[in-house]
């Protein structure tokens, strides 16, 4: 029974991750189709956030990003 229980649960899992993962890309796509953002940005922020995003990792520039529990990058305050 158990190992149903957690198939199960990881169906579930890939479902909600799905359905945020569309929701995100939709809304991106927005964001480019109004100018609001450009992919280079995106890109360039993404790369940005991963740096710093790894916990113990050596941070990079973050332009102020600094996720809880997190080392801060250079450039906060926190």
């Amino acid at each position: 029974m158990g190992d149903i229980d957690i198939y199960s649960q990881i169906s579930n899992m890939k479902d909600v991750d799905y359905k945020n993962t569309l929701a995100l890309v939709s809304l991106i796509e927005i964001l480019i189709d109004k100018g609001v953002i450009d992919r280079h940005e995106l890109a360039q922020k993404a790369r940005e956030i991963d740096n710093c995003e790894q916990p113990m990792k050596t941070p990079g520039n973050c332009g102020g990003f600094s996720p809880p529990n997190y080392r801060s990058c250079p450039g906060t305050h926190a």
